[in-house]
């Protein structure tokens, strides 16, 4: 069991080792003992069979109805709160590099813990991807 009281847990692991059921016990620990609204829980996954999993134990196991998504699923709803577009063709003309430059601008760089956040984010990344390619 991984018991981590900060805002977000990052859950890196190989195939079989307990991811779905350290996230799952993470989601009922801050429902059931720190009254987090689930709601107010995000789960995102690279897989749409990993994002099954999640919701099959997290939403209907555990009757904790949190969002769970894909990467891809989440970066289409930001960018359909942004844009109103009935056919998405993100790489069409920019509209990526636009939208992510605009909400950047726009958003991170005028919030300080968002910029902070993005900065850890980043260094995290790269240092992984330093370790990984070194070892």
């Amino acid at each position: 069991m991984v018991l981590n009281d900060e805002d977000y847990t990052l859950v890196v692991a190989g195939a079989g080792s307990g991811k779905t059921t350290t996230i799952a016990a993470k989601v009922r620990y801050l429902v059931e003992k720190k009254g987090i609204k689930p709601e107010e829980i995000l789960i995102v996954s690279f897989t749409n069979k990993a994002v099954d999993e999640l919701k099959e134990r997290i939403n209907h196991y555990l009757k904790i109805p949190t969002e769970i998504y894909t990467f891809h699923k989440v970066g289409l709803n930001l960018i359909r709160q942004f844009k109103s577009l009935d056919k998405l063709n993100i790489v069409h003309e920019g509209l990526m590099f636009n939208l992510i430059k605009e909400y950047l601008t726009e958003t991170i760089v005028k919030d300080d813990t968002l910029l902070r956040e993005l900065i850890l984010f980043f260094g995290y990344y790269i240092f992984m991807t330093i370790i990984r390619n070194n070892y």
